[in-house]
């Protein structure tokens, strides 16, 4: 279970909408439209928006899970984009990546690795 849900989605709606004013792509828009037609969704980012300054979560935003064991998972991501490619399709690729962001979470998932 995502722990820091309402937090968590407010700061992704965030993201599709830069992409979307950045891109122009209707595809992204529908999908933003979509996305905030869930009731959960709306609500978390309409509290954000209620809450702290300017919604932005500052350099890191931690996606903490916990398992049914009750154990709980941090991690941050990196999003990493190609700004000058020679191919289209590779224009629109993006890769995120997340990495254990304390070292419970590392070990956990070093124990699930083996």
């Amino acid at each position: 279970m995502l722990v820091n849900f309402d937090e968590y989605a407010a700061h992704l709606v965030v993201r599709l909408r830069r992409q979307v004013a950045a891109s122009g792509d209707g595809d992204l828009g529908a999908l933003l439209h979509e996305v905030l037609g869930y009731e959960a969704v709306h609500r978390a980012v309409r509290n954000a928006a209620v809450g702290a300054g300017d919604g932005h979560p500052g350099a890191a935003l931690p996606m903490v899970l916990r398992l049914d064991s009750g154990e709980r998972l941090s991690f941050f991501s990196t999003m990493t984009v190609f700004g000058s490619p020679l191919d289209v399709r590779v224009e629109e690729l993006a890769i995120e990546s997340f990495f254990p962001a304390d070292e419970a979470t590392a070990a956990a998932v070093r124990a699930l690795a083996s």
